[in-house]
């Protein structure tokens, strides 16, 4: 019963995180509807109006409703950082490729610099997770990790829309 409980606030967490507003897992008594504040905790200083999900979270969130087991969460987790890194490198690329020679040269010097603080964000995060018990952080510590990534690729995203507003 306490893994359930504990299984049911991590994907109301998860899909805090990921839409802004706390959701249910269906099939669990335990936690309908979600235990969590609406908004959620995490997500007080988000916009008010309900955003639509960028398709990776959708995608997540979907995998997240289907896989209720801590391995199946972990594994929506990883599907959703490979896709962010993939999302990420696919926008750094475009965006690279609408700049002038000097805006080029900069952004690729601040990438690597981005890279050394995602990889020191990275060690800091399994630190602090390798300290805690229970399984429900390593779907935490997996998320930490797509947060991480994932904002840089709206960072980057919102450079390209810039320019191309113009």
């Amino acid at each position: 019963m306490r893994i359930r409980i504990i299984a049911c606030l991590t994907l109301c967490l998860l899909a805090c995180v990921l839409s802004a507003t706390p959701a249910s897992p269906p099939d669990c008594p335990e936690c309908t509807p979600c235990p969590l504040p609406t908004p959620c905790p995490p997500c007080e200083t988000a916009v008010v109006s309900t955003p639509i999900p960028h398709p990776i979270d959708a995608t997540t969130l979907a995998c997240l409703e289907e896989n209720q087991t801590t391995l199946g969460m972990a594994n929506c987790m990883g599907d959703a950082y490979s896709a962010w890194d993939a999302e990420l490198n696919r926008v750094y690329q475009e965006l690279l490729s609408e700049l002038t020679p000097e805006q080029h040269t900069s952004l690729r010097a601040a990438q690597v610099q981005w890279l050394a603080y995602r990889d020191q964000e990275f060690a800091w995060i399994n630190a602090l997770y390798d300290s805690l018990d229970g399984t429900m952080y390593t779907i935490l510590r997996i998320d930490r990790r797509v947060q991480i990534v994932k904002s840089r690729t709206q960072e980057l995203q919102s450079y390209l829309e810039e320019l191309r507003f113009e």
